[in-house]
């Protein structure tokens, strides 16, 4: 793939995005827990609200990386590390 000064704009301006979602969603995660009550009902689904901002932001993060290493090893999420190397092995597959 190409990589043109239109697509980088917009992979920066992409990135931003998801920087300012990742933000909201930390901020609704931090309002639900300061009622004490609501974050031990709900303290898995907060853990998934907080999970869902770290992935976003890698995502930002690796949209915005130029020169990245070969490979994924640079992505900290290892869940998302492995579905990156899962589709990457399989796009190879195809061509």
């Amino acid at each position: 793939m190409t990589v043109t000064a239109h697509t980088t704009h917009t992979l920066r301006e992409l990135s931003v995005i998801l920087d300012e979602a990742a933000e909201a969603v930390e901020t609704l995660g931090e309002t639900l827990c300061s009622d004490l009550d609501l974050m031990q009902a709900h303290m898995g689904s907060l853990q998934g609200l907080d999970l869902i901002s770290q992935t976003v932001r890698q995502i930002s993060v690796i949209l915005c990386e130029e020169g990245a290493p070969n490979g994924f090893d640079h992505v900290r999420l290892e869940s998302l590390r492995h579905r990156l190397e899962e589709a990457d092995a399989q796009h190879r597959a195809a061509a």
